[in-house]
């Protein structure tokens, strides 16, 4: 489900599509992220106008730098190549949830 960014020109497509894309913006060692990830893949599984994307900063470092993500997990939401929401750190998955779901209705 979770659709893997392995390059700039990647995350430049998918910010750029005419459909909500999630970015989970983690890394491997990072146990919070490790259980975030399947949290937000059923969570969010009712939107079907959501694309699911995940970018490892330690694979793509030069994604994260240039949206100055310094630290993870970090949730981002696109639509049409604007970023409308960015969560860090401590992600209150309710709160997320709500908040795709209101820009979801204004789309």
């Amino acid at each position: 489900m979770w659709n893997n960014i392995s390059s700039q020109e990647t995350f430049n497509e998918c910010i750029n599509q005419d459909k909500l894309n999630l970015f989970l913006f983690s890394h491997s060692d990072c146990s919070v992220c490790v259980s975030l990830k399947p949290m937000l893949e059923n969570m969010l599984s009712r939107f079907d106008n959501l694309k699911l994307n995940y970018v490892d900063v330690r694979r793509t470092p030069e994604i994260s730098g240039q949206l100055s993500i310094f630290a993870v997990p970090t949730v981002s939401v696109y639509y049409g190549g604007r970023e409308y929401i960015k969560k860090s750190r401590v992600i209150n998955t309710l709160l997320l949830e709500d908040d795709i779901f209101k820009l979801e209705q204004k789309i």
